[in-house]
């Protein structure tokens, strides 16, 4: 409960602070600042057990096993064994890589910082910085590597995406980025990105299978690990692609397609980032024959979000009302995930 609290805090405390954020003033980046390095801390010190995957680690830093386990992950756990001889020091590593590798992206990226804080406090951090940690790193490096990305500086962003495969396998889907441009959208352009979520449902209506074979080893034993545990009921046989909190993100992504013109003139790499969210939005509904791959996926390309949602802001006058609007989101999304969603243990 004391992890509950304390996340709560944060999460109040940035709520009253994003209605007078300003990202060149001196006081905004000292509160950002400030709440990173507190948010690195809870995710270091955090007491083992009070997430999904943190018991696991231990098991795994006491046998590990190096076949499907990334490098640096090895090489990490190798290191602490011989300097601290203690799997607190696992997660310190993580927490100092993940955690500011996702406020550098933040700054980077969006125009509303704190904001953007926010929205990832009650998501994205509770599912990768305090879960999934090895995912984190890899997230937060493809964060960094997308402005390169937009300023065509391809090589760059390849060199980002590669260190985040270092970080988890699962980044080699942020590889095919690198084929994308920032262009600005003509109409043809926004009905084919829109286009493609229908297309999305038109498959799963269809029940067609997007991922019967992968001709990648890793992948392929991941995926009939996955089909597996299906079969024998220890997965859910579906995912609901019609749950709320999906419509709505798909509602928000179409409402950035007709109003692209007025967003694209204050934000110019908007373009890139709905190219990556239409992504997310159809892995979740196209791949949702697997549902923990489609949730995966989803969330790896889904973390763009958080600096997308708040360049919804621009539209939106008084500029309170955006920001309210979104901040109400953000808290009703994160009092779902810790009280329905349970991505919280209560220890």
């Amino acid at each position: 409960m004391l992890v509950v609290g304390i996340i709560y805090t944060f999460a109040l405390w940035l709520s009253f602070f994003v209605f007078f954020e300003d990202k060149k003033d001196a006081y905004t980046r000292g509160i950002f600042v400030t709440v990173i390095v507190l948010l690195c801390t809870l995710v270091a010190f955090r007491p083992i057990g009070s997430d999904h995957d943190s018991r696991t680690y231990v098991v795994i830093y006491n046998d590990l096993r190096q076949e499907f386990i990334e490098v640096s992950f090895a090489w990490i756990v190798n290191f602490v064994h011989w300097t601290f001889n203690d799997v607190r020091w696992v997660f310190i590593i993580y927490a100092i890589l993940s955690v500011p590798l996702h406020g550098m992206g933040i700054q980077k990226l969006s125009p509303e910082i704190l904001l953007s804080v926010l929205l990832w406090l009650s998501h994205y951090f509770l599912i990768q910085d305090f879960t999934q940690i090895r995912v984190a790193v890899a997230t937060g490096l493809m964060m960094i590597g997308l402005p390169y990305l937009v300023n065509k500086q391809r090589l760059k962003y390849l060199l980002f995406a590669g260190l985040a495969v270092f970080a988890h396998y699962s980044a080699a889907a942020f590889l095919p980025f690198v084929f994308f441009s920032n262009r600005k959208m003509g109409k043809m352009g926004r009905i084919f990105l829109g286009g493609i979520v229908v297309f999305a449902y038109l498959l799963y209506f269809a029940d067609v299978n997007l991922i019967t074979s992968m001709p990648i080893p890793y992948f392929q034993n991941k995926l009939d690990d996955y089909e597996r545990l299906r079969d024998t009921g220890m997965l859910g046989e579906t995912i609901n692609v019609f749950n709320v909190i999906f419509l709505f993100r798909i509602f928000l992504f179409f409402l950035f397609l007709i109003k692209y013109e007025r967003i694209v003139a204050y934000h110019p790499n908007v373009t890139i980032l709905l190219k990556i969210y239409c992504l997310s939005l159809f892995s979740f509904v196209g791949l949702a024959t697997i549902p923990i791959i489609a949730g995966r996926v989803c969330e790896l390309y889904g973390i763009i979000e958080i600096v997308l949602f708040p360049m919804l802001v621009c539209l939106i006058r008084p500029v309170f009302v955006g920001r309210l609007f979104l901040v109400l989101f953000a808290l009703g999304l994160l009092s779902m995930n810790i009280w329905y969603n349970k991505m919280l243990n209560f220890i």
